[in-house]
């Protein structure tokens, strides 16, 4: 309570941010909060809940995603291309389309930059996609769909983790995907976990669902 309340009263901007992101660290940040300070009259402030909501998002607020796209329409240059750079990271549904609208509505020469800079960047992802064969691009379709059908249920549509419904102390169903250092590491990893599962804490986290062994499915669906 008093860190949330030196968020909302300090009269010392950086004290708010260093109150701020102790909440985060304590896993203690609340949505209403970040939300209230994403209306700050301060633009820097406004920057700072952006990058602390990134936590929550995470966490399963996917709602803060229509936040973020309100923002991309903010008074301030620098809270706009904070919004775009969040809202590129969690590669929100039709995120160039919002990248052009925003440039095209805000001339400031930031947001024209680093807009310019994350199209580039997805188009350039765009392209590396398509170097793949048509039997490779076959493959990942059909994996795609086992995924969305399947895996996205613990794992998310991001494969970020699905937070627990209703539970307010971060647990999670399944632990992330994208970015994880076991789906990064050997690929072995990945195959031994399809065909035998996995049950018990992971990297000191427990989770609340258990990865069923997928050993019956045929090598194909597994490459997949």
């Amino acid at each position: 309570p008093a860190l949330q309340n030196t968020v909302r009263t300090s009269d010392n901007l950086v004290a708010r941010f260093h109150a701020l992101w102790t909440l985060e660290g304590l896993n203690a940040l609340d949505l209403a909060l970040v939300r209230e300070q994403m209306k700050d009259s301060n633009p820097r402030m406004r920057v700072q809940a952006i990058r602390a909501s990134e936590t929550l998002y995470k966490a399963g607020a996917k709602a803060l995603a229509d936040d973020y796209r309100a923002m991309t329409r903010d008074s301030d240059p620098d809270v706009v291309i904070q919004a775009l750079l969040t809202a590129n990271l969690f590669k929100l549904p039709n995120v160039e389309a919002l990248i052009k609208e925003t440039m095209a509505a805000n001339k400031a020469k930031g947001v024209q930059e680093i807009g310019q800079r994350v199209l580039q960047r997805i188009a350039t992802a765009a392209a590396t996609a398509t170097a793949f064969t048509p039997e490779q691009q076959e493959q990942m379709k059909e994996g795609e769909t086992v995924f969305k059908s399947l895996c996205v249920t613990c794992h998310g549509e991001d494969a970020r983790g699905v937070a627990v419904a209703g539970a307010n102390d971060g647990s999670m169903m399944g632990p992330a995907l994208a970015g994880s250092p076991r789906v990064q590491g050997h690929r072995d990893y990945v195959i031994k976990t399809l065909l035998h599962g996995m049950t018990g804490p992971l990297a000191g986290q427990t989770y609340t669902q258990v990865m069923l062994p997928m050993g019956a499915q045929n090598d194909q669906w597994i490459a997949n």
